[in-house]
């Protein structure tokens, strides 16, 4: 009984060695090589354009407030009170407007400025220099106050008493401008889109029964009024070779096209890392730096109509933040990075048009933050850069 128990242990031994190898079929098609067996590969998209471009800045929702003259960019202030109805008498005799300093732009000596009646109406969102420039009262300025060219002070300034005494009876309230003459540096102030520090106006005044009260008011409305001088017209196309700015005053725009065609349209994009190179000498940003969306762009392929060029507003647009010290700005963390990654792949498979990118601040208005960005190779290399980390499906084995 035992020879055949010996027997079938042999026949499964040797049953068990056979399946184990590989055996080539009798077509031979399993001689032939994949082309891609779905390993990781990089790329890097290159640069093939550059340009920068102004659009307007629209100030009225900022957080600060701008006093003064910086780098071609001059600033006045608008700011209105009309909430009077707690004061129960027109017999005010003191005004006190306050503003609380934050930084200050530019190195220099204190400069001079005046308050002024503004006498036309202005809306907060819309209000320019240009509008407001031949509609307040040179003539019948207030006393003369002086900004300091300090980080931190509190502003005061005195306002006649018989203009808020009109404005209770009911005369016009446009409120008041602050203007100057010249000025050496820019002041930055809080606005009352803030949730604390805001300007206010301290008002002394007489009760109709003879007693003494003062009142804090805040303002209405308040904006800083910007003007240039030096700058190419707004939604002009200008070509960038050697450095590109983004400048949350003067409205600068940075736009970059890379190429795409080494990335096969069936490719799976795991990573886009997108990369600016700032040159830190002429880059001044404020402590927490300037924050910079990408925007993808979905019409005007040539960037010759630029006022109405179109941006992407379906996605998340990837935000980076570029830091004075900082000298390379990479969009690189989570879920950042794939908003990026995902705008390329949009344009890989075809489901975006390639009309390339436009990278712009999300604080224009804000503060006087500027970006120098490298744009030529010869910089060493530094310039936009676009790494791409992406796989091939594998090819089937036969």
């Amino acid at each position: 009984m035992k020879k055949p128990i010996y027997a079938l242990l042999l026949l499964s031994a040797l049953l068990f060695v056979t399946c184990t190898h590989e055996r080539s079929l009798p077509s031979g098609f399993d001689s032939l090589h994949r082309d891609s067996t779905g390993e990781i590969q990089v790329a890097y998209a290159p640069l093939i354009q550059m340009a920068q471009y102004r659009a307007p800045v629209s100030t009225g929702l900022a957080s600060t407030l701008l006093l003064g003259q910086h780098n071609g960019v001059s600033s006045r202030i608008a700011i209105r009170f009309k909430t009077l109805t707690g004061i129960d008498t027109a017999s005010v005799y003191s005004a006190t407007l306050n503003f609380n300093q934050s930084a200050k732009w530019g190195i220099a000596s204190e400069f001079s400025a005046t308050v002024h009646r503004i006498n036309t109406d202005w809306a907060e969102k819309s209000v320019t220099w240009d509008s407001l420039k031949n509609a307040y009262e040179p003539a019948t300025a207030a006393a003369p106050f002086n900004v300091q060219p300090l980080d931190s002070t509190t502003l005061r300034l005195q306002v006649p008493a018989e203009w808020v005494n009109e404005w209770i009876e009911g005369g016009a309230n446009y409120g008041i401008l602050l203007d100057f003459a010249q000025a050496s540096f820019m002041a930055q102030f809080i606005s009352v889109d803030v949730t604390t520090s805001w300007p206010t106006l301290d008002l002394g005044f007489t009760t109709k029964s003879g007693v003494l009260d003062t009142v804090t008011i805040p303002p209405t409305q308040d904006v800083s009024l910007l003007s240039y001088e030096n700058y190419n017209p707004e939604y002009t196309l200008e070509p960038v070779t050697g450095r590109a700015w983004i400048d949350n005053a003067a409205g600068y725009r940075t736009l970059l096209r890379f190429d795409f065609s080494a990335i096969p349209r069936h490719a799976t994009i795991h990573q886009a890392l997108f990369s600016l190179d700032s040159d830190q000498s002429s880059t001044f940003t404020s402590a927490d730096g300037m924050e910079v969306n990408v925007h993808s762009i979905v019409s005007d392929s040539a960037w010759q109509n630029l006022k109405e060029m179109k941006l992407d507003d379906t996605y998340i647009r990837p935000t980076g933040t570029i830091t004075q010290g900082a000298e390379r700005m990479t969009i690189s963390t989570t879920p950042q990075i794939t908003y990026m990654t995902a705008a390329v792949q949009r344009i890989t498979v075809g489901n975006a048009p390639d009309y390339g990118f436009v990278v712009q601040s999300t604080q224009y208005g804000r503060d006087m933050s500027t970006v120098s960005l490298y744009a030529e190779a010869q910089e060493g290399g530094k310039k936009p850069g676009l790494k791409i980390i992406y796989a091939l499906p594998a090819s089937p084995r036969f």
